[in-house]
């Protein structure tokens, strides 16, 4: 067993500071021509038979240990993630496939994906995506409102963009978008208030090529606003990091 690997238990987000390991890690990746792109393929294979379903939470909860991830989708019980560190995937794979889960007799199965495999459409199902914002709406920046725009325009834009050519049919009908969380301004539940969870925007629609759509435009505002942010902390010489899209995807049958 390699060092890297009896050092596990230590976080690895902390393990791959180490200039001269990242270099190694990424000379052998290129000497196995192993993918740079940090996707990784994970399914479950049980021991008994029974359907043990992967859940989101869990395994994000495991796969940060690792590092941050910049894409998850989870399809058919299977998870396609991309770590935004080629390296974070390097370890995660090496030291989860194979790992036996004593508490539901299975066993994760961990390889590597390209990131064109990494999606394919199901006939009868519902496609969600939630992009976490990651900065808080306040007085000053007002993320929401850059997000929504002026009385929701942004979100009418992309619905136009998404429902174009297809009758009469509303927005809704096609795809939907909702900015949800602290600071959203959208009440919900029997109480009518706001969602404690972090600020999040959610596209949902049952038509592959519609949300598809709908998510490359999300993305391009979301990264526009996080470009604006940028340059309005610079401006106030305000320390920040350059926001990377952050995103959870999932289809349903």
């Amino acid at each position: 067993m390699s060092n890297y690997q009896k050092g596990t238990k230590k976080s690895v987000r902390d393990l791959i500071k180490d200039q001269n390991l990242r270099d190694s890690i990424i000379e052998e990746m290129m000497n196995q021509d192993l993918p740079m792109e940090g996707s990784l393929k994970i399914e479950i294979n049980s021991e008994n038979g029974e359907n043990y379903q992967l859940c989101h939470e869990d395994l994000n909860k495991v796969l940060s240990f690792y590092g941050e991830l910049s894409d998850f989708k989870l399809q058919n019980n299977v998870a396609f993630v991309t770590f935004c560190d080629p390296v974070s995937a390097y370890f995660a794979q090496k030291t989860l496939n194979n790992k036996y889960l004593s508490f539901v007799s299975c066993y994760l199965l961990v390889s590597y994906e390209t990131c064109q495999n990494a999606y394919m459409t199901e006939p009868n199902a519902k496609y969600t995506c939630r992009f976490e914002i990651q900065i808080e709406n306040d007085k000053d920046f007002q993320v929401a409102r850059r997000l929504i725009g002026p009385k929701g325009n942004n979100m009418k834009k992309i619905g136009e963009i998404c429902s174009k050519g297809l009758g009469n049919g509303k927005m809704h009908d096609f795809v939907k978008l909702r900015l949800r969380g602290k600071g959203s301004g959208f009440k919900e539940g029997a109480t009518k208030e706001e969602s404690n969870e972090n600020l999040h925007l959610c596209v949902s629609s049952k038509y592959p090529d519609k949300y598809k759509i709908a998510c490359d435009e999300i993305s391009k505002l979301i990264l526009q606003v996080y470009k604006d942010y940028f340059n309005f902390c610079r401006n106030r010489g305000l320390r920040t990091e350059i926001l990377r899209l952050k995103k959870y995807e999932s289809i349903q049958e």
